[in-house]
């Protein structure tokens, strides 16, 4: 299987504001991949080093770069650790085979479902189960320990801007 096209953040940001058709080119949904820290818990914590996610350790303020999966392609898309994903989580908490995206007819959206009943995956912070659930712009996928934000272009594109700005400020 092929890999799908797969960008930094930071050089989709250049890109946008350096290319002009880049809402022509860029037509696609994206999953991006949030970078995150993480601090081991020690012995003993209970609530004190759990995060509003609900992830003990993780700290979402991490200064790495995201990373940008396009979805380009009409056709199913696996995630997971393994090689033969589509799109590959290196992460120990992530199934080798753990999501499977359909596209949603002859439009641009997309279903998502886990590829086996044993890996726990949640949209929105609910469970997900063998059942495809559509998603929407902004939505969360979690799998294991990864967070996956869900963005159209519209909702990439704001990224995109807050990414410039977070950039000129420093």
């Amino acid at each position: 299987m092929a890999a799908v096209r797969a960008y930094l953040l930071s050089m989709l940001a250049v890109r946008r504001y350096g290319e002009r058709d880049f809402t022509k080119t860029f037509i696609h949904p994206w999953l991006i991949w949030e970078p995150g820290a993480w601090v081991p818990a020690s012995p003993g914590a209970v609530s004190s080093d759990t995060h509003a996610s609900g992830v003990r350790g993780y700290n979402p303020q991490s200064t790495g770069d995201a990373l940008c999966f396009e979805l380009a392609e009409r056709r199913p898309l696996k995630i997971g650790r393994s090689r033969s994903c589509d799109i590959q989580i290196n992460d120990a908490t992530v199934s080798r085979d753990h999501l499977l995206l359909e596209p949603e007819g002859i439009g641009l959206g997309w279903y998502v479902k886990p590829s086996t009943a044993s890996n726990t995956s949640e949209l929105n912070g609910a469970k997900l189960n063998a059942h495809p659930m559509p998603l929407r712009a902004l939505d969360k996928l979690r799998l294991g320990d990864v967070t996956l934000s869900y963005a159209d272009q519209a909702a990439l594109l704001e990224r995109l801007d807050q990414q410039l700005k977070k950039a000129s400020v420093k």
